[in-house]
């Protein structure tokens, strides 16, 4: 196997941390996929909620129906960044993150 083949045969998590960012997160998130979907064969994108309250979970779910790579994990209180760190780390499926 060649080394190229083994980088696209490689499964990668990206784990995204959100807070408050519904103005922001749909261009984000366009972004990597372009990036990943160039790059790998086998990606996931692994967006965790922090308790956001201005309408970031519903721009993921409408996201969640045109990009077929993510995951949304939402926190039910605000944990902060390494709380959402630790839940997507623990809910990814890649090889690597």
């Amino acid at each position: 196997m060649s080394t190229t083949a083994a980088v696209f045969d490689t499964f990668i998590s990206v784990i995204v941390p959100l807070r408050n960012a519904a103005a922001q997160v749909e261009s984000y998130v366009s972004d990597i996929d372009r990036i990943m979907r160039a790059s790998f064969r086998n990606y996931e994108i692994v967006l965790v909620d922090d308790a956001s309250t201005d309408g970031t979970v519903e721009v993921v779910q409408r996201l969640v129906k045109k990009i077929e790579n993510i995951q949304l994990y939402c926190l039910n209180r605000r944990g902060g960044l390494a709380v959402a760190l630790v839940a997507g780390l623990e809910n990814r499926i890649g090889d690597f993150v």
